[in-house]
């Protein structure tokens, strides 16, 4: 193949259509802006594009699409972050694995369940959470142990869901996480308390009842 920057290819269009027998180009220094050209361009066999992260980002689609003549990506402004919902995290795997600079992904709109193998994933730097009040509660103790990646958790049914119901021991281990859902758009239910701890569950407005039970098995509650 015949190596050309894309500035080159664009200068010696002329020259280059005067070559005569069956030839390819390999083309440096590609922009997003310039994928569509060089993948409707039969001569062009690979490509390697550089620019900025935003561009990677707001292209990701087309990048993958032409990904089987990309050999890299390279970020003009690495250490970067990309902006990603889940789903074009999933469907652009290939298109971020071309990219050779140093980045993270920062992904939005993630159900609770698929959280755990997002968060083990080391490009992931950042992880907000969407779901239903049952499916975050169901997922509670994984999105703990992902606490630093864990952005902000939204409850798609803040207004309508009952009460996440867990223990008093439940309720101080997650209350870090409790503390990352946007806006307190949640109520709780706490059991097995003790008579010590009630008037921190008395304080809390997310604690809309609870049960306590003292050393004599007396239930009282809220």
């Amino acid at each position: 193949p015949l190596s050309v920057t894309v500035s080159q290819l664009t200068d010696d269009a002329t020259a280059l259509g005067k070559i005569v027998g069956s030839y390819t180009l390999t083309v440096s220094d590609a922009q997003t802006m310039n994928l569509t050209d060089l993948m409707s361009n039969s001569r062009v066999a690979s490509m390697s594009v550089v620019d900025n992260a935003q561009n990677v980002q707001d292209h990701i689609s087309d990048l993958t699409t032409a990904a089987t003549k990309i050999s890299s990506v390279k970020l003009s402004d690495s250490p970067a972050t990309l902006n990603l919902t889940y789903a074009d995290w999933v469907a652009n795997q290939v298109a971020l694995g071309k990219i050779s600079s140093d980045f993270s992904v920062s992904v939005t709109n993630v159900a609770a369940a698929n959280a755990l193998a997002l968060g083990a994933n080391s490009t992931v730097s950042s992880i907000s959470v969407n779901d239903s009040t049952a499916n975050v509660r169901g997922s509670m103790d994984g999105l703990s142990t992902l606490l630093p990646k864990i952005a902000t958790i939204e409850v798609s049914d803040a207004n309508t869901a009952a009460p996440m119901t867990m223990s008093v021991s439940q309720y101080h281990s997650n209350a870090a996480l409790l503390a990352k859902i946007a806006g307190a758009s949640y109520a709780l239910n706490i059991t097995g308390a003790s008579v010590s701890q009630a008037q921190t569950l008395e304080s809390d407005a997310q604690v809309t009842s609870f049960s306590v039970s003292d050393n004599s098995d007396n239930k009282i509650g809220r």
